[in-house]
């Protein structure tokens, strides 16, 4: 009876910490919003948004959809393992471009419960 005992505590806490995300990837952004003024004469703007994974298990990222064209974004690979850090490198081309311009890109993980973040330049 003991080991029925135990065994159904155990079980009751993985579901509720399962629940909280801690039995899961999980990505921590150190900004999500990055303004970078443009200067005479540039015609691409790059930034880097960091993360890294403050869950217990590793935590893939999907393909990185982007608001416009001119936007593009690359990882240095797909899978973080927990506690491992990553960026995410922007690069918006500016030529034919004036005004103000505001691009986002959308960042996603594909574990289950699907994690979306909005990246900003």
């Amino acid at each position: 009876m003991r080991a029925r005992e135990t065994w159904l505590r155990f079980g009751w806490w993985a579901c509720v910490l399962a629940g909280t995300g801690a039995l899961r990837g999980e990505l921590r952004w150190s900004e999500t919003i990055i303004e970078r003024p443009a200067r005479a004469g540039d015609e691409v703007i790059e930034a880097v948004f960091r993360f890294w994974n403050t869950g217990t298990r590793p935590a893939t990222l999907g393909p990185v959809e982007s608001s416009c064209g001119c936007t593009t974004a690359t990882a240095a690979k797909d899978t973080y393992a927990p506690g491992e850090t990553g960026e995410v490198r922007v690069r918006f081309d500016l030529r034919q471009r004036t005004g103000r311009q505001e691009k986002t890109l959308l960042v996603r993980t594909v574990e289950e419960p699907t994690v979306t973040v909005t990246l900003t330049l």
